[in-house]
C-alpha cells in the first residue's frame, strides 16, 4: 500500500490541524469520514515507502487506532464492509492527490538533539508510573 505525509484539519478547520505521517489510503478514508472529505490535504508521498501490511493486517491496525468505541467500529465496518475487505492500496482509488516531488526526499539529516535537551528529558519523571 502506498503511504503519505499529510496535513489533518480537524474537521476540516483551517484553524485546527495536525501533520500525520505514513498514512495509508484507507486510513485516508476513516480520517475523511472523522472530519469531513476536504480534512486531508498537502499529501506528500511519504518517507516510509509502502506499507508491507496485508488487507487484513491494515484493517486490524485501523481499528485498533480507530476503533475507540461502538460507534467508531461501527463506521469502520461501513466504510469496508464484509469478512475480508479488500482496502484501497493506492491514493488514486480513493481521489487524493499525491505531490510525489517531495523536497522532504533529500538526504538532510534532521538536527541532533542538543545534549541539555537529553539531560532533563533523561530526569523528567514519567507520570504514568
Amino acid at each position: 500500500m502506498e503511504r503519505v505525509d499529510a496535513t489533518v484539519r480537524h474537521k476540516g478547520l483551517l484553524t485546527s490541524s495536525v501533520q500525520r505521517y505514513g498514512l495509508t489510503p484507507a486510513e485516508v478514508v476513516i480520517l475523511q469520514r472523522i472530519h469531513g472529505t476536504d480534512a486531508v490535504v498537502d499529501a506528500k508521498e511519504s518517507l516510509q515507502g509502502r506499507s508491507k501490511l496485508s488487507h487484513a493486517e491494515e484493517l486490524n491496525r485501523i481499528n485498533e487506532f480507530y476503533g475507540i468505541d461502538n460507534k467508531a467500529l461501527a463506521m469502520i465496518a461501513d466504510a469496508f464492509p464484509g469478512h475480508a475487505p479488500k482496502l484501497p492500496t493506492k491514493f488514486e482509488e480513493i481521489g487524493l492527490t499525491v505531490d510525489k516531488n517531495v523536497v522532504a526526499k533529500s538526504k538532510v539529516k534532521p538536527a541532533s538533539t542538543p545534549a541539555a535537551v537529553q539531560e532533563v528529558t533523561a530526569e523528567a519523571p514519567n507520570p504514568l508510573q
